[in-house]
């Protein structure tokens, strides 16, 4: 993939703030349905909320703040690799589309992964939302 992945962009920030132990508790839910989302205005601690949960997790945490520029399928799946690289040792690499990604993670031995994509509302109306929408399924 020649995507460019800047480091800071698949780095889960350190938990800063309060931790909210209601809203981690209900987090915790997304093992049970394999997806959550958390919604709510700018500036609400969206962020702050993520990263005290994946740092309690107990599992890798493989995180992607998405941008603006991240419109293409492309850049997706290269983000997404090299979020997820960075925590699972082995994993298969050479990603070309979501369905490489999801046969990747699937393929990996670790029990469960968390794949964290901070401010995703910046993909909407992309081919990266579409693909994502892809991966999910």
């Amino acid at each position: 993939m020649s995507t460019t992945v800047p480091p800071a962009k698949v780095r889960a920030p350190r938990a800063r703030g309060l931790g909210r132990s209601r809203l981690d508790t209900s987090l915790g839910a997304v093992w049970d349905h394999q997806l959550g989302l958390v919604v709510a205005p700018a500036g609400s601690g969206k962020t702050t909320l993520l990263a005290h949960y994946a740092g309690s997790v107990g599992a890798p945490v493989a995180w992607y703040r998405a941008e603006g520029t991240d419109t293409a399928e492309a850049s997706l799946v290269a983000h997404l690799e090299r979020a997820v690289v960075g925590v699972l040792d082995g994993v298969a690499t050479g990603w070309r589309t979501v369905e490489d990604a999801a046969a990747a993670i699937e393929d990996h031995p670790a029990e469960r992964v968390l794949v964290v994509i901070d401010d995703l509302h910046v993909l909407h109306g992309t081919a990266a939302e579409a693909a994502l929408e892809r991966f999910i399924e």
